[in-house]
Formats: C-alpha cells, structure tokens, sequence
C-alpha cells in the first residue's frame, strides 16, 4: 500500500512539473513573439 501511495505522489509531482515547464515555454513563445 506504501508503495503505492509514493508511486502516485510520483506521478502527479511528475504531471505539475510537466504542466510547468509546459506554461513556462508558451509563456517564452509569447513573450518572445511580441518583440
């Protein structure tokens, strides 16, 4: 069961990084094609 439970804490602290970087790089894209 402990295992688990890390094992999802994984996935989703791996989903928030991903969805960051995500943001982050539409967020350059934009700032940059503004220019």
């Amino acid at each position: 069961m402990l295992q688990f439970f890390l094992l999802c804490i994984s996935w989703i602290t791996a989903l928030l990084i991903y969805k960051k970087n995500c943001l982050m790089k539409v967020f350059i894209l934009n700032f940059h094609s503004r220019k």
